[in-house]
């Protein structure tokens, strides 16, 4: 079946490039071409088209408005905008655009806009589409259920979403999104780069079949949430893990917790506005390294408890108890070797950084190492 378009455009010259690179595709039929936008209107409001090309700067009527009356009684109808600033393009997105062509329109500006068409028109068939899994320990990243990985075209398409996800399919401000993402740049400049980088986003997702995942609300000043929930996300994970070695005290709930945060949450990215999650999350994964450290310890499970210990102490190195603690481990698994390089290396450190070796020694430890476990 053929896409029907309608065009407007109040110079006769771009009229008719528009429908000469459009002359190319064979599932293209223009069904209304005008340089009044009045008339396009009136067309669309019967119900011609499938996907209308709108000039945004013409004399009598803004593309812009006439892009919100035809919305407004054809929210089916598809819109793509087309204008020779690119200053302006960023407006389009608040009409659910499909997309903006900058001027002059080429076959392969085009062709970007009617593939669009098609994976939204896709969309709206009953095929089921693909689901998103969602990773945040280590590296943020996206997958689809086949476990394709997604490619971000740009660093801030990928902390976008990692904002949106953050707050668990909530509404997020433009204006709280730009002082996240954007903090001190200028305000026209920031949605400005709102807008290219949600448009962005959205192509990076559909490229991998994963539609209609970001949606926009205009009222209040505009916000944008993750529409759909994932198939599977590792916060989620993390969390019912964590909730469940609470309510059964089954340590393998706290076994996987850890395994699971592992290199930490969103450890590769340096978010300003994460930090506060970050820390929420490293302190959930220490009370579960608190538990599984307690289990094997007090199992007289040395050797299974020192992974665990090194890892707590990776994050803190200052914490005596458990430093103390990995030293009685090795002495108790009857490796003073390990015991006293370790102790050698905390020393060197406690001395550099803090100007004071630690408060016990290796041979107060030696001499009763269980006295250093828990009791």
């Amino acid at each position: 079946m053929k896409i029907r378009v309608g065009i407007v455009d109040d110079e006769a010259p771009a009229l008719k490039r528009i429908c000469k690179v459009l002359s190319g595709y064979e599932n293209v039929s223009i069904e209304g071409m005008h340089t009044d936008p009045g008339k396009l209107l009136a067309e669309a409001e019967a119900g011609k088209f499938d996907l209308v090309l709108l000039d945004m700067e013409m004399a009598v009527m803004h593309g812009l408005e006439l892009g919100r009356r035809i919305y407004a009684i054809r929210p089916k109808v598809q819109i793509v905008y087309i204008t020779a600033f690119q200053q302006y393009a960023h407006q389009a997105f608040d009409v659910e655009a499909l997309d903006y062509i900058m001027k002059p329109v080429t076959t392969e500006s085009m062709g970007r806009a009617l593939n669009r068409f098609v994976a939204r028109q896709s969309l709206a068939m009953p095929t089921r589409t693909m689901k998103a899994v969602i990773k945040c320990f280590g590296w943020f990243r996206v997958e689809t259920e086949n476990g394709t990985l997604v490619k971000f075209r740009n660093s801030k398409s990928r902390e976008l979403l990692a904002l949106l996800f953050i707050n668990r399919g909530s509404p997020v401000s433009k204006s709280k999104i730009i002082e996240a993402l954007w903090s001190g740049k200028d305000v026209e400049r920031a949605q400005v780069n709102l807008h290219s980088t949600v448009y962005q986003l959205r192509k990076d997702l559909e490229t991998h079949g994963l539609f209609d995942i970001v949606e926009q609300d205009k009222g209040e000043g505009g916000s944008y949430r993750l529409k759909h929930p994932p198939l599977l996300d590792e916060w989620t994970q993390f969390a019912d893990l964590c909730s469940s070695y609470r309510a059964e005290q089954h340590i393998r709930y706290a076994r996987d917790a850890v395994q699971l945060y592992h290199e930490g949450f969103l450890k590769e990215h340096d978010w300003e506005w994460a930090v506060a999650a970050k820390l929420k999350a490293e302190a959930e994964c220490h009370a579960m390294l608190e538990a599984v450290i307690r289990y094997e310890l007090g199992c007289g499970h040395y050797a299974d408890a020192l992974p665990y210990l090194y890892q707590m102490v990776a994050s803190n190195p200052y914490h005596e108890d458990y430093q103390a603690r990995i030293i009685a481990a090795h002495l108790l698994e009857h490796d003073p070797l390990a015991a006293e390089a370790h102790y050698d290396k905390i020393s060197r450190l406690f001395q550099e950084d803090l100007g004071d070796p630690p408060s016990f020694t290796l041979r107060q430890v030696a001499v009763n190492p269980e006295k250093y476990m828990y009791t």
